[in-house]
């Protein structure tokens, strides 16, 4: 069976989520800019980074300074779906827990129809799918993995969209308690 991919077109944003095994930092390649490169402890990571796209992109490589496992998400947001021009903004969070938590955010811009997005890594995740609960109304693009082992890190996403000026999305549930780093990322939306 084929799948169709839609194409990534001129002025879209990519944001790239990484959650890998260990404390490495990454090197993003041509134009993308990082936002996060934060440790759990020494045990896993939280990495992300973003581009607006030239059109046609099909992957992104990133270097590691750690030989470890890691997971890996991509969220596209269409160029007519985000203002354009103002990069996303975050803010970050660790602890240790079942219940990652992304912090509050109150974005440069003022209260609009923002996309909220929602993010955590944890360590060690005994199962593929590592989240059991998930923020209060983060029921977009809900995607969790991990490869069900002890060696590699779990990630997960969730969107939202809402016009606030501060937003602070509450807390994802775990399989089990370990280190864990999260984000709350803001993207503006478009006119």
């Amino acid at each position: 069976m084929a799948l169709s991919v839609p194409e990534i077109a001129s002025g879209d944003l990519l944001i790239a989520v990484i959650g890998q095994d260990g404390a490495g930092t990454f090197t993003w390649p041509g134009s993308w800019a990082e936002l996060v490169d934060l440790g759990a402890g020494t045990v896993s990571s939280l990495h992300i980074a973003y581009l607006i796209a030239s059109g046609g992109e099909k992957t992104v490589v990133p270097t590691s300074t750690v030989s470890e496992r890691s997971s890996h998400l991509v969220l596209r947001i269409a160029a007519s779906a985000w203002h354009g021009t103002t990069p996303p903004e975050v803010t970050t969070a660790t602890g240790t827990s079942a219940t990652p938590n992304p912090p509050s955010l109150t974005p440069s811009w003022g209260s609009a129809d923002t996309l909220w997005i929602a993010s955590f890594v944890i360590d060690d995740p005994a199962v593929s799918f590592p989240v059991t609960g998930w923020p209060t109304s983060y029921s977009g693009n809900q995607v969790s993995c991990g490869s069900g082992d002890a060696s590699t890190a779990g990630i997960a996403v969730a969107t939202r969209g809402l016009a606030a000026t501060t937003e602070d999305p509450g807390s994802f549930s775990t399989t089990a308690s370990d280190n864990w780093a999260a984000a709350t990322i803001a993207v503006r939306p478009g006119a």
